[in-house]
């Protein structure tokens, strides 16, 4: 309905009451985000009829694009009147469908076809792009030093380069189509090469060397470039002299099977991506470094090298001896020689600082608090994490002291963060193994005493299960519904695709409860923020990513935007424990993000 509104009101000027419209898709979707949501799609796989999309239509002659509009318009009436029907049988998500479903389509509408820009520092953004740029070819200068002159994007070249310098590289099965041209021709048929993220990581395991190191580094810093550099570059707009990107047609409201907002902004990455090549190299000659370790600013990376190992297991001299190893003047001067001689910028990236307040405005930050982990405690009563809530404790220390007290061992805040975010989600120990590099027999104490503490949580995750088992679906806080037997919770056959098909299913239920309530609880102060400030003209929603609304107005309105921001995030709607939101005000998003 959100683009519709848009043109009958400013192509046609027809005003649209809030409260005389319906959205068959946003309908369909709140009754089972699992399913697909196009009419088109809805109309073939529900009702068995063929419906024409205007990408044809539009190539047909008048008489045929009338019958088009025709036909929409009674399905989508047709489809109105079956939804209603199916509606009345969950009148809960009903209910969350008109309360709070149809009202953040005008919210949307109104981030998405009125405010959809953000102004850029053009500068900044030329300067990553030219790092980036100079960090690729240097990357390249290296690899082909080693692999000869290839095109690194294809993966039937890198393959074929790995292969001849001595690497055994897996490959695919091939395609039924690659089988039947392979046939055609006589010609013995053979898959493509393995060459994701996964496969080198693979590799490097097996190998080491630089080769590896550099494959790796290449595909972080390509992503990088082509994900939040670039399209900012290639996207950018002059309004009145001043150098904006647009951040409209981006935020879909049914594109996320968990109920989340999706968009090209929502994987914005949190912190400062900082370009550690040297601190690679060093740290995985150390054993301590994890991918993760790329997307942190240096502060938090020194901290990370020392959380890494299991210190507790080190006697004091060889804990003196490590702390030498991996501080951070060690590392700098270190990594200093090590981008001198090889050509390497020694700098960072931090995306947020691109995006800035227009003259004489401010951007205001407003970011909920855990608030998963807040929704967990919520639905789960659990005593012990609602206490710590209660008591503006913070969780993970918390949760490391009373998870080391069930164990008999000393656990660090940064082990259990992990696995606070973590284990709700279905991570098992072995994924806790994997994902922050401690012993195995370790992450499986820290597993089960984690359950033996939170016993709510546990409880909360089971009679998810059980209950997505029995009704073959999940639903959130405002009734939104989906089915999880779709994909194969109830799938009990003795083999591991059935398994792994039921452990996901368990693990999507979860995540889509928690997620889902989450985006929930933010939908309401949004909605209630929008009518009281940005209606008023008092304010502009410039974007909600992940759990945070980044807001721009004049500077002398700051303070008092800032407070209101927080007072309605903090308040969506009564959880059984307090929520917090941290609110800032600066002329960068990265300044008001904190």
């Amino acid at each position: 309905a959100e683009f519709d509104l848009t043109v009958l009101e400013k192509n046609c000027g027809i005003k649209i009451d809030d409260d005389k419209y319906e959205d068959t898709m946003l309908l369909h979707w709140v009754l089972d985000t699992e399913r697909k949501h196009g009419l088109k799609a809805i109309m073939k796989t529900e009702y068995g009829k063929e419906v024409v999309t205007y990408e044809e239509a539009r190539t047909m002659g008048f008489e045929e694009f009338s019958k088009y509009a025709d036909n929409d318009a009674r399905f989508t009436l047709f489809l109105y009147s079956e939804l209603m029907k199916e509606a009345k049988k969950h009148p809960k998500t009903y209910e969350g469908y008109k309360k709070y479903e149809l009202p953040l389509v005008r919210v949307l509408q109104g981030i998405n076809h009125t405010t959809n820009y953000i102004r850029v520092d053009e500068p900044l953004l030329k300067k990553y792009c030219d790092l980036c740029n100079k960090e690729l070819e240097q990357i390249h200068k290296l690899l082909k030093s080693k692999l000869g002159d290839i095109n690194f994007g294809s993966g039937k070249q890198l393959g074929e380069a790995l292969e001849k310098v001595g690497y055994k590289i897996e490959r695919k099965n091939p395609t039924a189509g690659m089988i039947e041209k392979a046939r055609k021709k006589g010609e013995e048929c053979i898959g493509n090469y393995s060459l994701d993220e996964k496969a080198i990581n693979k590799l490097y395991k097996k190998h080491k060397g630089l080769i590896f190191d550099l494959l790796i580094y290449n595909r972080g810093v390509e992503k990088l470039n082509s994900t939040y550099v670039f399209p900012v570059y290639r996207d950018l707009k002059k309004i009145d002299s001043k150098v904006y990107v647009r951040t409209g047609y981006n935020f879909m409201h049914h594109g996320a099977r968990s109920g989340r907002l999706s968009g090209d902004m929502q994987q914005m990455p949190r912190d400062v991506i900082v370009f550690k090549f040297a601190y690679m190299n060093l740290l995985k000659d150390l054993g301590v470094l994890k991918d993760s370790a790329l997307y942190m600013d240096d502060d938090k990376f020194s901290d990370y090298c020392l959380l890494s190992k299991d210190f507790e297991t080190l006697d004091e001299k060889e804990q003196e001896k490590y702390k030498s190893l991996v501080s951070k003047h060690n590392i700098v001067s270190k990594t200093l020689k090590f981008l001198k001689d090889h050509n390497f910028e020694s700098c960072s990236i931090d995306i947020r600082k691109l995006y800035i307040a227009m003259p004489g405005k401010v951007l205001v930050d407003s970011d909920l608090s855990q608030i998963e982990l807040r929704i967990i405690a919520h639905l789960s009563k659990d005593e012990l994490m609602c206490g710590s809530f209660n008591r503006g404790e913070d969780l993970h220390k918390s949760s490391a002291e009373n998870v080391s007290r069930v164990a008999g061992m000393k656990f660090l805040r940064q082990d259990i963060k992990q696995v606070n975010f973590g284990i709700p989600f279905g991570m098992y120990w072995t994924g806790l193994a994997r994902k922050t590099g401690m012993q195995k027999s370790k992450a499986k104490l820290i597993w089960e005493s984690y359950f033996l503490t939170y016993v709510g949580v546990k409880k909360f995750i089971d009679r998810t299960h059980l209950g997505a088992r029995k009704s073959h679906y999940v639903q959130t806080l405002f009734g939104r519904r989906r089915n999880i037997d779709i994909l194969g919770i109830n799938d009990y056959a003795d083999t591991r695709k059935a398994f792994m098909r039921r452990n996901n299913a368990e693990n999507a239920s979860v995540a889509t409860v928690v997620s889902g309530s989450a985006r929930d609880f933010l939908t309401v102060g949004t909605i209630n923020f929008y009518r009281d400030y940005v209606k008023t003209g008092k304010c502009r929603i410039v974007l909600q990513v992940h759990d945070e609304l980044l807001i721009e107005c004049d500077e002398k309105n700051g303070e008092e935007i800032k407070n209101k921001a927080k007072e309605y995030m903090e308040n969506g709607m009564k959880l059984i424990i307090p929520v917090t939101s941290e609110a800032a005000i600066s002329k960068s998003w990265r300044g008001a993000h904190g």
